[in-house]
Parts: structure tokens; C-alpha cells; sequence
């Protein structure tokens, strides 16, 4: 999708670092532009996937001995994605809300769950928060792993682009059986677009269909894990790639009304 990319570039930029992100051919071709024209960043197209380009990436990473900075491995990722728990857990005291018990995330690669379960785990609780980890068919490798129990590859075949790692990290999902309170939840591609019409026409706030398929156990048929619950969160991420005609686009191609 390029929001990894746009953050590494983003950041490489504020810090005066020279910045190469390699992209899928399925990255939209604004995804490419914005990160040559806004920030500079050297663009190389390689692979029909993520996990194609990140062979690539890992190649031009080693012949220049430079960092690779991936988009959803490393210690450092996951603790900058847990910091999130900490911020959800402080404005919820700020307004006076009952603490969560219930937490929705669209999961990729997986370091943003990596990150949701490290912030749950770091605060004492009086009871283990549930974790949605949502995802849409045809890029559900999450959940297909945490079925089998062991990492499970599969052919992308979902327009979210975002979720669009052939095989979930290793360290997520043995992470995720380990805390044994994460519920897979997939989606359809139009129930995710429909959903990021729902949030644009009631928040004003534009996402892709990779966080549409968390939007969308709260705005379509949610998961029984989530029945009873007091205070349910929704991660809402993933806008950078989007724009008002690309969502009319996918209403369109969904026959979702717009």
C-alpha cells in the first residue's frame, strides 16, 4: 500500500537522511509520486507483491550497507506501535470512559498487533482485553496461520493493498498464541469499502480498505467476541493512500452507496 513507506520517508526527510523505498506494482502510482515529490525519496518498483519487493529492498539495503527499515519486523517498530495502548489508555481516563475491553485492529505483516500486544501486556489490568485482528479475504494470512498454528502463505488477491503480506511475521503470531486472547475476524472487500464510506460520511475521515476491515466489525455484522462489551477501540489507520475519487472508485466497484 506505501504507508510504510511514506512513514520511513517522512521521517528520513526530517532527519536529512538520503531515502530509497521500494514499492509493489500494485502500490497506486500517487503512492510513488507523493513520496519523490513531498519528500524526495528515491522510488524503485520491484515485484507483484510486498513480500517480491522486500526481496529487493533487502538486496539494495545490502550492496549499499544501509539500515533497512521494514515495514512491520523490529523491536523498535513494535515498541513505537505499543505506545499507542499507553495514548488509548489515557484519553479514555481523560473522559471520564470505562477502561477498554475490547480492542479492533486491521492486521498486515502484523506489527501493529505486534505493537497492541506489547502496550496491553506493559499495564497491570483487571482483565485481559480482547483483540480483534481484522483482516479482508484474499489477504487473510493472519488468520489462515493462527488456524494451522505455524506461518501460512497465501496469493493476494484483496484490493487491500496495506494487508498485503503473503506471510504474517513469525514472531506476531507465535506472539499472538501466547497471549491467547486474539480473535481473527475476515471480511469481504466490499464490507471493508463499505465501512470506509460509513466513517467518511459519519467521522469525515478517509481511510483505505485495509482499515476498513476493522471499521467494519463495528459498522457491519461484528464479532461475537464483541458482544457485552463496555468499551470497544477502534485502531483507525491507513489514509495516506487514499483520496474522495479512489473511494467513489471502489463504492462503485462494490456497488456500495456513495
Amino acid at each position: 500500500g506505501g504507508n510504510a513507506g511514506l512513514a520511513t520517508a517522512h521521517a528520513a526527510a526530517a532527519l536529512g537522511l538520503a531515502c530509497t523505498v521500494v514499492l509493489p506494482t500494485t502500490t497506486p502510482a500517487s503512492v510513488r509520486a507523493k513520496l519523490e515529490d513531498e519528500y524526495g525519496a528515491a522510488v524503485v518498483v520491484a515485484g507483484d507483491v510486498w513480500d517480491e519487493a522486500n526481496v529487493e529492498a533487502t538486496r539494495i539495503a545490502d550492496a549499499a550497507g544501509s539500515p533497512l527499515v521494514h515495514p512491520f519486523e523490529g523491536e523498535a517498530t513494535w515498541d513505537g506501535h505499543a505506545s499507542v495502548v499507553s495514548e488509548i489508555d489515557g484519553q479514555l481516563a481523560a473522559l471520564g470512559a470505562p477502561p477498554m475491553d475490547a480492542l479492533v485492529t486491521c492486521v498486515g505483516g502484523g506489527g501493529l498487533l505486534m505493537g497492541v500486544l506489547r502496550g496491553l501486556e506493559a499495564a497491570a489490568r483487571p482483565a485481559k482485553v480482547d483483540v480483534v485482528a481484522a483482516e479482508t479475504a484474499g489477504a487473510d494470512s493472519f488468520a489462515r496461520s493462527l488456524a494451522a498454528g505455524a506461518p501460512a502463505t497465501i496469493a493476494i488477491t484483496s484490493i487491500a493493498k496495506s494487508l498485503g503480506a503473503a506471510t504474517p511475521s513469525a514472531a506476531v503470531l507465535a506472539a499472538a498464541q501466547a497471549y491467547g486472547a486474539v480473535h481473527p475476524h475476515v471480511v469481504s472487500d466490499g464490507a471493508a469499502v463499505a465501512a470506509c464510506v460509513a466513517l467518511a460520511n459519519e467521522r469525515r475521515v478517509l481511510v483505505e480498505p485495509a482499515c476498513g476491515a476493522a471499521c467494519a466489525a463495528v459498522y457491519g455484522d461484528p464479532p461475537p467476541v464483541l458482544a457485552g462489551k463496555r468499551c470497544v477501540v477502534v485502531e483507525v489507520c491507513g489514509g495516506a493512500v487514499v483520496s474522495l475519487p479512489q473511494l467513489r472508485d471502489w463504492a462503485a466497484e462494490f456497488d456500495v452507496p456513495f
